[in-house]
């Protein structure tokens, strides 16, 4: 059971206690019920809920001024009621509250939740009602708070034609706010080439869909249903990057290309489509255009993180002063951020041993440095020319095995896929989750660049820690290093080795889950003293994960764990946003919210939601129209009995001032008592509400998260730095 299935219903917009910004108009007089009589409000419905209302024959009911027997061709919804309501002020959920308590009868139960996104006048909530003596029935009430009236839509209709009238009553929202709001601007013109379009019914969720990266096919539908609307014309840029990155990660390169240079086109100024298009480059070997596209996208924003790209693929050109100058800026533009001072040490070290490599050994140097190694140790090869190509099928398992032999008894492997006879599955005592893979290329620098390409496909989230040893040999070089993906679920550490001579390169990476990674480095220890090689720090441990510049530890205070995090940003331009969260979180998926995260105990949960914002709405004035908070408390009463307020308060967070409401749930039936921790930011016009429901026995321990996600939430879509330290709340 999720958590924010309760904590939902205290995810009241504290800005409703304000006096509304939007007056709604009176609505027209009802009608009599009388035949052929002509009758305003059913005028105002027809032409103000015309998007809703395709298919849809209206009649008035008899003695019901305000109310509609509605009858359609929707199979899934052939009939409904519908009806308008009218009252003194007050907020939206009172007046859903105050509308259940009116059709509940004896017997009877009914309950009520939020529903849909808010318009930008009103907010939607699902109510149903079920047992006793009457049918069960869907309700989807629409209310439109002002300072003169509160004005509210109601549809009807038996349970079992719930979903087609909760989609239906969603439609008719929309149109209602597009027709109560003043238009300043005509339609696009793109509008007027498209005579007919009508948004699809789930329209909402398929524009999710496109900001959501968690299923490639309904992000490709997603994207298209954007690019198929007209209104959506200021977001077809980010569509169709959006779209290409879903089938860049589906392996369709050519296509996903074909929607970055279409990206490109329809907005040259927009940076990710630069960034993106560099990437695939590079992933089919456009080295030259994959840096044409980086310096496009550094004209227009000079950025750290697409400075460290650029620079990383001058590197594999060894192409060093360019390299270097693109690292210099990455690690002045990214203070604190570890992988860039990584790649520039890593990149140093290059020039260097290019400038002046190290002593090739001769032959019975290399077999004197190679007394006491086991005998016909395969390693040895690595370090003579030429290295010629890797054995295939069984003997390039027989051959993985013999190569790590030394720092990995009892090593086995399989196949990993069909598809791919280079990588396998391996599993070793300590570490029984080994993915192992090769990569052979007639190119000096072909194997690194398939490196950084395998990088990427973990979304660019692993921080390189640079060169663990090298050596050189007869006319070939071996170099080992380690890499850190601490930002993927679930975190990986990397062990790579790679070696080349001057016609061909080959490279071996060696993965376990983070917590096998001790394990890994150990074993790869043994395999560099098996090489004769050896790193400066012995046996490794792995790295900590990039932090934020922090004050230097007090005398006698352990330094802090590592802590290992995701980040996710949101994709769509009117709804910025990016929050790094603790490993163990893990996003969920809900069309109605912005971002959620959950944990597998159902300890904790988090949601974000991003509406539009009236230009007076600020932390300071929510706090001011909080009060006492004896109003709230009264509200959640009718949906969560005997909800108590810990506390409130103004709290200055990165993301910018915002005010944060603590509520204590008790425990009811079988869901143990919970802690409802919610804030409101504003920015840009936009307010962004942070909801997290934590049950009441893990509170002190998810504390420091909670405290994580709060540090490090940003009401910018653009890569920063992380971490932050937690924050401290109510």
């Amino acid at each position: 059971m999720r958590l924010m299935s309760l904590a939902a219903l205290a995810a009241f917009s504290v800005s409703a206690f304000a006096q509304p910004a939007f007056d709604p108009p009176p609505l027209p007089p009802g009608c009599t019920g009388a035949a052929n009589q002509p009758c305003a409000l059913l005028d105002f419905t027809r032409r103000s809920l015309a998007p809703a209302l395709t298919g849809v024959t209206l009649a008035p009911a008899q003695g019901q001024p305000r109310l509609f027997l509605a009858t359609t061709t929707d199979k899934a919804l052939p009939a409904f009621r519908m009806m308008w309501l009218e009252d003194q002020p007050m907020t939206a959920e009172r007046a859903a509250s105050t509308f259940i308590n009116g059709v509940s009868q004896p017997g009877r139960n009914c309950i009520t939740d939020l529903y849909g996104r808010p318009t930008a006048i009103g907010q939607s909530f699902a109510m149903r009602c079920t047992g006793g003596q009457s049918p069960a029935i869907q309700i989807f009430f629409h209310a439109v708070p002002g300072r003169q009236r509160l004005t509210a839509l109601v549809f009807l209709a038996p349970l079992e034609n719930g979903p087609a009238l909760l989609a239906r009553g969603d439609r008719a929202a929309i149109a209602l706010a597009q027709a109560m709001t003043p238009r300043p601007a005509p339609p696009p013109p793109l509008a007027q080439t498209r005579p007919g379009y009508s948004p699809p019914a789930n329209f909402a969720q398929l524009r999710a869909d496109c900001a959501d990266e968690a299923d490639i096919a309904r992000q490709i539908a997603g994207c298209n249903a954007v690019l198929a609307n007209p209104a959506e014309t200021n977001n077809y840029a980010i569509a169709t990057n959006n779209r290409g990155h879903a089938r860049e990660r589906s392996g369709d390169l050519a296509a996903a290309l074909r929607d970055y240079d279409q990206a490109v086109a329809l907005e040259p100024g927009y940076v990710r489509s630069h960034v993106s298009r560099g990437r695939v480059l590079t992933a089919l070997g456009r080295i030259d255009e994959a840096i044409a596209a980086l310096d496009r996208s550094i004209a227009i924003e000079d950025d750290g993180w697409t400075r460290l790209e650029r620079g990383q693929l001058h590197a594999t050109r060894r192409d060093f002063t360019p390299a270097l100058a693109d690292l210099d800026a990455a690690v002045r533009l990214l203070p604190g951020e570890a992988g860039a001072v990584s790649e520039r040490n890593r990149v140093r070290a290059a020039q260097a041993a290019a400038a002046a490599p190290a002593p090739m050994v001769a032959g019975n140097a290399l077999e004197a440095l190679a007394a006491g190694l086991p005998r016909g140790y395969v390693g040895e090869a690595l370090l003579r020319a030429p290295l010629g190509p890797l054995p295939a099928g069984d003997a390039l398992a027989a051959y993985t095995r013999e190569l790590l032999a030394p720092g990995f008894a009892g090593l086995t492997v399989s196949p990993l896929s069909a598809s791919n006879a280079a990588a396998f599955r391996g599993e070793a005592p300590g570490l029984p989750s080994l993915t192992l893979r090769w990569w052979d290329q007639p190119d000096i620098s072909a194997a690194e660049i398939q490196m950084r390409n395998f990088e990427r496909e973990l979304n660019g989230s692993c921080i390189n820690n640079g060169i663990l040893a090298q050596r050189g040999g007869d006319g070939a070089r071996v170099m080992v290093f380690t890499a850190t993906c601490s930002t993927i679920s679930p975190p990986y550490q990397l062990w790579w080795l790679t070696a080349w001579d001057r016609e061909r390169s080959r490279l071996l990476l060696v993965a376990a889950p983070s917590a096998q990674g001790p394990a890994l480095l150990a074993g790869g220890e043994r395999v560099l003293a098996a090489l004769g090689m050896s790193s400066a720090a012995g046996a490794a441990s792995p790295p900590a994960a990039p932090t934020s510049p922090r004050a230097p530890p007090q005398a006698g205070v352990p330094p802090p764990a590592p802590r290992e995090v995701q980040t996710v940003r949101g994709l769509m331009r009117d709804k910025p946003f990016s929050v790094s969260f603790p490993a163990g979180l893990d996003q969920g998926n809900d069309a109605n919210l912005d971002l959620v995260l959950q944990d597998a105990q159902q300890e904790l949960e988090f949601n974000l939601t991003i509406r539009a914002a009236t230009p007076s709405q600020s932390a300071e004035f929510d706090a001011r129209v909080f009060g006492d908070g004896v109003e709230y408390v009264r509200m959640l009463q009718p949906r969560i009995p005997g909800a108590t307020l810990v506390g409130h308060a103004l709290m200055s967070l990165p993301g910018g001032p915002a005010h944060v409401v603590h509520v204590l749930a008790p425990a009811s039936g079988a869901v143990e008592a919970l802690r409802l921790i919610s804030l409101n930011l504003y920015d840009s016009g936009r307010q962004y509400r942070l909801l997290f429901a934590v049950q009441e026995s893990a509170l002190e321990r998810r504390r420091e998260a909670i405290g994580f996600i709060l540090a490090n939430f940003s009401t910018s879509n653009t890569q920063r730095p992380c971490c932050t330290d937690p924050v401290a709340f109510p």
